[in-house]
């Protein structure tokens, strides 16, 4: 935006001036007001560096709206994390409740085992306590 600013000033400066523009002038001429006079060469790489910062211009214009998407990718990663490092503790808890309830059900499947054997014992000694007093039962009658 200055470049053009400078040129428009320049371009307006010689308006004014009785040399034209682009106007080639013997050598000695002299203007009769204050003004800018560039030599050919001059002029030429005036010409080309202005060229070259509207080159750049138009880059840096790029590189803004670049480090724009760029700001919102950050943005994005950010939240892609902060949902990571959520799943990742909502899937801790989870295990841990897993782990709770195996606990849970390992120690009642203990009960159970200790429940069956206690029951079989009981089974074991009431058939032998049977077979004890029917034996002495059959004994006892047996001698009367």
């Amino acid at each position: 935006m200055k470049i053009k600013i400078l040129i428009f000033s320049l371009i307006f400066s010689f308006s004014f001036s009785p040399a034209i523009a682009g106007e080639k002038l013997p050598k000695g001429y002299t203007l009769n007001v204050d003004s800018y006079v560039f030599t050919i060469d001059e002029a030429t790489r005036l010409m080309e560096r202005i060229k070259y910062l509207e080159k750049i211009e138009k880059e840096l214009v790029e590189q803004k709206k670049l480090v724009v998407i760029q700001g919102r990718q950050i943005d994005l990663f950010k939240l892609n994390e902060q949902h990571k490092n959520d799943q990742i503790k909502y899937y801790s808890d989870l295990a841990g409740i897993n782990h709770k309830l195996l606990k849970k059900y390992e120690d009642r499947s203990d009960i159970n085992s200790w429940t069956k054997m206690g029951y079989l014992t009981l089974g074991v000694a009431i058939t032998v306590g049977a077979f004890i007093l029917a034996g002495s039962v059959i004994d006892g009658t047996g001698s009367n």
